[in-house]
């Protein structure tokens, strides 16, 4: 995450939301100073198959020096079951047939 303000101003990050501060809690994680976003674990698409949160950013007094940033994180599917087989299968393959 970055901010333009932060070329005329000192400024850090804080983020909040499903996934920060809403179940599941901790899964995001951010370095306040680089705006450096962090996933901290696996997740289960099946049970989240999407993140929504904010990002802001403050001055040294606690200022708010942008509008919040809505983010969306989509998470894509990876097949975290191994293949079953039952039974014998028979096939053939044709020489040289292509992949």
């Amino acid at each position: 995450i970055a901010s333009d303000s932060s070329v005329n101003y000192t400024v850090h990050y804080k983020i909040s939301g499903q996934g920060v501060d809403k179940d599941p809690v901790g899964l995001f994680t951010l370095n306040s100073k680089t705006g450096m976003l962090s996933v901290t674990r696996a997740v289960d698409r099946e049970q989240y198959p999407q993140f929504n949160f904010i990002a802001q950013v403050f001055d040294v007094n606690g200022r708010e020096t942008d509008q919040y940033l809505p983010i969306t994180v989509n998470v894509q599917d990876m097949n975290d079951n191994a293949p079953e087989f039952r039974g014998v299968r028979l096939f053939t393959v044709e020489e040289r047939c292509r992949a």
